[in-house]
């Protein structure tokens, strides 16, 4: 790490830079009785503090406590945990492997290379259903959630200078027949339904407001998979400091079987997949599907 001069001074350049931008930091909001309106203080008094401590000496003053939630965090701390990155010839031969599968589908006309999100998490979808134990008879839904950005679609449109995001709830779901077939061409099922509730929310964004609660009852959590963040969320970028990126960034809220969160590689072009899993039985099976189902990827 760099001297501790030279990254107060980056701190100290950076927040210049986002005070332009987000001038509250710099003081509080007050109103103006005169005229109504709402403005910034930034008077010496009205900024952030910002203060620097330390200590030498850390002492326990009081004794453990084996009550209360202690169970909570016990339960939590089974789950299992494992990152995978696929750098961009994985997720290239990954896109091309689903292209070919749907062109020999006999479809109407050539299937669109799956963005990387879909392709992705169709990987992810597959593997999640074959490592857990359902009957051989089973027919029932397994389901898919994750979030897609409906800013841009929105009618009327938001204001260029809105700040924060617009995320919409996507489900998608398979029969488990689907999920069960010859492995590669189930990647290609699952693709094509992430794709279809995309499309779906693209032409009508908030068609699923009504649906949301009547589609969570009654729906058994252990069909459902999870996916959060995406493969442009530049998590690496985002945590340099000015004195360089993170040799590793893992999401720390992995505590839910079937979660899976995605964020850019360190490298700026793959995608780190991080899966969350409540017996490590399954997160074993997870990872020789994964590592299977890329190496069909590889020769074909």
């Amino acid at each position: 790490m760099p001297p501790f001069d030279a990254v107060l001074q980056s701190l100290r350049s950076s927040l210049s830079v986002t005070l332009g931008s987000f001038a509250p930091l710099a003081g509080k909001l007050v109103h103006l009785e005169e005229t109504g309106d709402v403005a910034i203080s930034c008077s010496a008094t009205d900024g952030v503090r910002w203060r620097r401590a330390g200590q030498e000496r850390l002492e326990k003053v009081l004794a453990e406590s084996t009550i209360g939630g202690a169970w909570l965090e016990e339960e939590r701390t089974r789950f299992t945990r494992r990152t995978f990155t696929l750098d961009a010839q994985d997720i290239q031969r990954l896109k091309q492997h689903i292209v070919r599968l749907g062109e020999g589908s006999g479809a109407s006309r050539p299937p669109r290379p799956p963005s990387t999100f879909a392709a992705v998490a169709a990987l992810a979808w597959t593997c999640f259903f074959r490592c857990k134990s359902f009957a051989s008879d089973d027919d029932d839904d397994m389901l898919l959630f994750f979030f897609t950005d409906a800013r841009a679609r929105l009618d009327p449109p938001m204001e260029a200078g809105c700040m924060g995001v617009c995320l919409w709830p996507c489900f998608a779901s398979l029969p488990a027949r689907e999920l069960r077939g010859e492995f590669a061409l189930a990647l290609a099922v699952a693709a094509s339904a992430v794709r279809e509730e995309v499309r779906k929310m693209r032409e009508v964004p908030v068609a699923t407001w009504g649906f949301l609660t009547s589609w969570w009852a009654g729906r058994p959590m252990d069909r459902l998979m999870n996916v959060s963040g995406s493969p442009r969320f530049r998590a690496y970028e985002g945590a340099d400091f000015g004195w360089g990126k993170p040799k590793r960034t893992e999401p720390i809220r992995m505590n839910h079987d079937g979660q899976i969160a995605l964020m850019g590689a360190g490298d700026g072009h793959g995608v780190q997949v991080s899966v969350s899993l409540l017996q490590p039985a399954q997160m074993d099976l997870f990872k020789s599907h994964f590592l299977d189902l890329l190496g069909l990827t590889k020769n074909n």
